[in-house]
C-alpha cells in the first residue's frame, strides 16, 4: 500500500475522522484531525517514526475513509462514537479503564468538572466518553470553562461562605489565577451556577442546536429587563458555541453513516432555503423541484495574493450542495504583479468561460467534434447554474463584466460575498441581502466559500514554495 493508491491530493483539509480498513473492508483504526489531509499524509511520509504497531496497521490496510465535520471538538466526539462502535484492532481496546479519558460531573451542591481514567468509581449518567485523545479533551475542559464557568477545586463551597472557608478558597489555585466561580466576597451564584451545569451537560450530550436556542430565549428575555450587562454575557456564550460547532450537530451514538446522511440532507437544505431566497429577490425565476436542487451546480471563484505576487484563483463546484472535488480547478494569474484583484478576477472568468460549452455549441456537433478542450476538461465544458465570488459588490461587478464579454454564454446569477458582515451582493440591488445566522442558506455559501478560499490559498502556497518564498 503506498500514499498514492489513498489518493491523498483529493482528501479535505478540514477536521474530522480517518478510518484504515482492510480489504475485506474491517476497520483497523480510527484516528480524528485539525486537518484530515495532513495528518493521514503523515502515515507515509514518517513511517519509520511510527511505533511498530501502527507500522503493522499501515502494512496491513487497503484503504482509507474520512469523514468531515465541523470542529476539533466534533471529531474529538464522532472518533469516541466510532471506536466505541467498532472496537479497532490496532485502538487501544477499550475494556482496558486506563486507555480512555472520560469527562466527569459529580453528585454535589456545587458539581465539580474534571477528566478521569478509572469509570468504575463513578455513576454511568455522570459520565460523558471516552475520549482517545487526553490533550484534546483538556481543550474541550478549558473552552467550557472560558464559557460556562465550573469549579474544579477539590475544596466545600456554599451559596454563603463563612472566613475561614475564605482562607481555603483564596489557596485555590484557580482563584490565584482569577478563573474560579467563587467571587472575591466569598459568595457563589448558586443558581447560575446550576445554569451553567446544565449549558455544559447540554453540550457534551451534543446538543447544541437546542442549548443555543435556549440562551437566545434567555438574552431576549433580560434584554427586555434591561439587564444588559447579563444579556450581553448571554450573547458572548451563543457565539463561543456557534464559533467552534457550525456545520454539522453529532449525537452520541452516531457513526459514519449516520454524519454522512446528515451532511447531505443539511446540503440539501441549504440549497432549498438559497434558491428560495434567490426566487424571492427575482434572481432566478423557477420555484426550486427536488430535480433542480439535484442538478443545481454552484461554482465558487476567489483570489490569493500577496500584494498583487504569485497569484492564483481557484474555482470550486458544487453540485445539489455537496462538493464535486474532482471539477476543481485552480489558475496561476497572468496579469501584472499588481494588487488589483478586480483585474484578477476578470483573468480568470476570461479563461474559465473561454472553454465552455454554449446552447449554440451543443446543437453543432461538427463545433463539438473539433473543439478536443471539450472532451478533455469535463469541469470546464459544462456551465454553472450560480456563481459565487469571494468579495462584495466590487468582486460581483467584475466578475459579470467578464462573463458579459463572451458570446454565446446565457445569463447566469453572480453572487458576490462579503467576508465582513456575511452579506450576499446580487444583481440591480443597491443594498445587500442579509441572511440568519443560523439560517441553513449561509451554512451552505459560508462553506462553499471557505472551500474556494481553502482552495486558492494552497495553490498560492505551492506557487511561492516552488519560487523559493
Amino acid at each position: 500500500m503506498d500514499a498514492k493508491s489513498l489518493v491523498i491530493s483529493k482528501l479535505s483539509s478540514l477536521p474530522g475522522c480517518y478510518l484504515y480498513k482492510n480489504k475485506p473492508g474491517k476497520v483497523l483504526y480510527v484516528g480524528k484531525a485539525k486537518n484530515l489531509k495532513k495528518r493521514v499524509k503523515q502515515y507515509f511520509q514518517y513511517t519509520r517514526e511510527l511505533e511498530p504497531r501502527i507500522q503493522k496497521m499501515v502494512e496491513e490496510a487497503d484503504h482509507v475513509e474520512t469523514i468531515e465535520v465541523g470542529s476539533e471538538v466534533e471529531a474529538l466526539i464522532l472518533e469516541a462514537n466510532l471506536i466505541k462502535k467498532y472496537r479497532p484492532k490496532y485502538n487501544s481496546l477499550l475494556k482496558d479503564d486506563k486507555s480512555y479519558s472520560w469527562i466527569v460531573i459529580t453528585k454535589e451542591a456545587f458539581p465539580r468538572i474534571f477528566a478521569i481514567r478509572k469509570i468504575k468509581e463513578f455513576p454511568k449518567d455522570r459520565l460523558f466518553g471516552p475520549y482517545p485523545s487526553g490533550a484534546a479533551l483538556v481543550q474541550t475542559l478549558r473552552f467550557l470553562n472560558s464559557v460556562f464557568p465550573f469549579r474544579r477545586c477539590k475544596h466545600q463551597v456554599s451559596a454563603r461562605l463563612d472566613q475561614k472557608d475564605m482562607k481555603e478558597i483564596r489557596r485555590c489555585f484557580y482563584y490565584h489565577l482569577g478563573k474560579c466561580v467563587v467571587e472575591p466576597d466569598g459568595t457563589i451564584d448558586q443558581k447560575q451556577y446550576e445554569k451553567n451545569i446544565r449549558a455544559i451537560i447540554l453540550f457534551l450530550r451534543s446538543r447544541k442546536h437546542h442549548l443555543i436556542t435556549q440562551l437566545k430565549k434567555e438574552m431576549k428575555l433580560l434584554s427586555k429587563s434591561n439587564k444588559y450587562e447579563e444579556a450581553a454575557r448571554v450573547r458572548d456564550q451563543i457565539e463561543a458555541l456557534e464559533t467552534i460547532s457550525k456545520r454539522v450537530y453529532i449525537e452520541w451514538g452516531q457513526d459514519e453513516y449516520d454524519i454522512r446522511r446528515s451532511q447531505r440532507q443539511r446540503a440539501r437544505n441549504g440549497m432549498k432555503a438559497l434558491l428560495s431566497v434567490l426566487k424571492h429577490h427575482k434572481i432566478i425565476g423557477k420555484q426550486p423541484t427536488d430535480y433542480y436542487i439535484d442538478n443545481h451546480r454552484i461554482e465558487c471563484y476567489d483570489i490569493s495574493n500577496i500584494s498583487g505576487k504569485f497569484a492564483t484563483g481557484s474555482m470550486v463546484v458544487f453540485q445539489a450542495g455537496l462538493k464535486k472535488a474532482a471539477y476543481y480547478r485552480r489558475f496561476k494569474i497572468r496579469t501584472d504583479n499588481t494588487p488589483n484583484d478586480f483585474k484578477m478576477m476578470s483573468e480568470v472568468f476570461s479563461r474559465r468561460f473561454a472553454r465552455a460549452e454554449t446552447p449554440k455549441d451543443i446543437n453543432n456537433k461538427k463545433v463539438k467534434r473539433e473543439t478536443s478542450t471539450w472532451s478533455k476538461d469535463p469541469s470546464f465544458c459544462k456551465l454553472p447554474k450560480l456563481i459565487i465570488v469571494d468579495g462584495g459588490k466590487g468582486q460581483r461587478n467584475a466578475a459579470e463584466k467578464a462573463l458579459s464579454n463572451k458570446p454565446g454564454i446565457p445569463d447566469i446569477p453572480i453572487i458576490g460575498l462579503s467576508k465582513r458582515n456575511e452579506e450576499l451582493w446580487v444583481k440591480d440591488e443597491k443594498h445587500p441581502i442579509i441572511l440568519p445566522k443560523d439560517s441553513d442558506a449561509l451554512f451552505l455559501v459560508e462553506r462553499i466559500r471557505d472551500e474556494a478560499h481553502r482552495f486558492a490559498i494552497a495553490y498560492h502556497r505551492k506557487v511561492r514554495s516552488k519560487l523559493g518564498y
